[in-house]
């Protein structure tokens, strides 16, 4: 009997040691996405190429190898984003051909998936059309830094 018992405990360590979640970066999270992790943002589908976080801003990341996931839980859940696509119906930038977020490049027919958590942005800069003639661009350039 003591033997069933001992070799119940083990096994309920290996199970319980093997569902369990590890706290991650935020950098380390973008890897696992790259391999085919989904990822939720509390408890929500979200797909991190569009959707830019502050890292301030996230309690806990967790991922969990077995269920193939990433969880991350924000300590603010009100954050507010700005949507580029509302920017640009408010007339402030009608001439905008491309964005560049921390070096991924958006054109505009995916303007109005992007979101970016308001105090996630270091630095905003436009590049005018008359500055990338070289280029051959036909508008101007949003570059956006994230923390």
């Amino acid at each position: 009997m003591k033997i069933q018992s001992h070799l119940l405990i083990l096994v309920s360590v290996i199970i319980l040691g093997s569902c369990s979640q590890k706290t991650i970066t935020v950098k380390k999270m973008y890897s696992y996405h790259k391999a085919g992790y989904s990822v939720k943002l509390n408890g929500k589908e979200m797909d991190p190429n569009i959707k830019f976080l502050d890292p301030n801003n996230l309690s806990r990341i967790h991922h969990s190898k077995r269920m193939r996931t990433i969880t991350m839980i924000q300590k603010d859940t009100a954050a507010h984003y700005l949507r580029i696509d509302s920017v640009m119906k408010k007339g402030q930038s009608n001439n905008l051909h491309l964005i560049v977020i921390n070096g991924i490049a958006f054109e505009k027919e995916k303007f109005s998936l992007i979101q970016i958590e308001s105090t996630s942005i270091k630095s905003i800069e436009v590049l005018k059309q008359d500055s990338l003639s070289t280029f051959h661009f036909k508008g101007d350039v949003l570059l956006i830094t994230t923390k």
